[in-house]
């Protein structure tokens, strides 16, 4: 009797739909405002604060770990806490202190000054990378791919100049060697005028040149 009830209950549970498996991630990052004026009811972006979050989930108890910009972007790509440097956007383009070898605790954390990871600090890229995925960060005024200063020099970008509002403190990617020194950076650290190729190539499966990415972080120019 409790056997022939299970399985009419069973019977009468409707299937749920199998729902597709995710593609692509994509991050868009947005600064200089608050949350109220972002996504309060007199948002002068209805777009985001009213149709996208109908669609989605709104984090409304999320935080930054720091300021000014670049520790925030540290941490979203690595998990690294913010140093003093950090701290004041890398006004030099410094190596991190000390350098390889460096010990990682528990958390993964590594102790130090300075701006431009050793190379065993790892990023999302990195762990995409090791299982096969691909990775971009599409960076807007980018005048070519992975730009940044020469190491241990004053960073140019911090100053915006007329047609050129590109910021190395909003590209974490420069900021460490497990990317800077090997030839991934050229190829994903790409300027945003890139994105609109890799949509068509993925739209019009044409595979000679990379589709979009299975994970792509965007930085749009300061304003």
């Amino acid at each position: 009797m409790s056997t022939a009830l299970s399985v009419l209950l069973l019977l009468a549970i409707p299937a749920v739909a199998q729902r597709p498996p995710i593609q692509h991630v994509f991050i868009i990052i947005l600064e200089n405002k608050s949350f109220t004026e972002t996504f309060g009811p007199a948002s002068p972006a209805p777009y985001l604060s009213q149709q996208l979050t109908a669609q989605g989930a709104l984090l409304s108890n999320y935080y930054g770990i720091g300021h000014n910009s670049l520790p925030n972007y540290v941490a979203l790509v690595s998990g690294q806490a913010p140093n003093a440097i950090t701290q004041s956007d890398c006004q030099i383009y410094q190596d991190f202190v000390p350098g390889s070898p460096v010990q990682v605790d528990v958390n993964g954390q590594v102790a130090g000054q300075g701006c431009v990871f050793p190379s065993e600090i790892q990023t999302i890229a990195n762990q995409l990378t090791a299982h096969g995925l691909t990775w971009r960060g599409y960076m807007e005024d980018m005048a070519t791919p992975c730009l940044h200063p020469a190491l241990n020099t004053q960073d140019q970008t911090q100053t915006a100049k007329p047609g050129d509002q590109y910021a190395a403190r909003h590209n974490p990617f420069v900021y460490f060697h497990s990317i800077v020194d090997g030839p991934s950076c050229a190829a994903n650290d790409v300027p945003l005028t890139q994105l609109p190729v890799d949509r068509d190539n993925t739209e019009l499966r044409v595979y000679h040149s990379q589709p979009l990415p299975r994970w792509a972080r965007f930085a749009l120019r300061r304003r």
